[in-house]
């Protein structure tokens, strides 16, 4: 759905801040490939919204599950050992 509404008018109606607004539109803003055109899509913008709220709560896991030494951390943590004595 295409509706020409100003940012300074979706602040308004929204009681939010025009920054606050132009913020969120950069930030759902993707390409279409079919087009070549940026455009804003929601859904888009929800998702990356989300993974950069998860990333701040979980400190974006400094090591990933699927690294390597992963099984052997866990397992140490597992036995009682900090972090700190694992990493030497």
């Amino acid at each position: 759905m295409e509706v020409n509404i100003s940012q300074k008018e979706i602040a308004k109606r929204l009681k939010r801040g025009k920054s606050t607004i132009s913020e969120e539109i950069k930030k759902g803003m993707v390409l279409n490939r079919k087009t070549g055109i940026r455009e804003y899509k929601a859904e888009k913008a929800q998702k990356k919204a989300y993974f950069r709220q998860y990333r701040k709560k979980r400190n974006c896991l400094k090591l990933s599950r699927i690294h390597p030494l992963a099984p052997e951390i866990e397992k140490r943590i597992i036995q009682g050992q900090s972090p700190e004595s694992i990493a030497g």
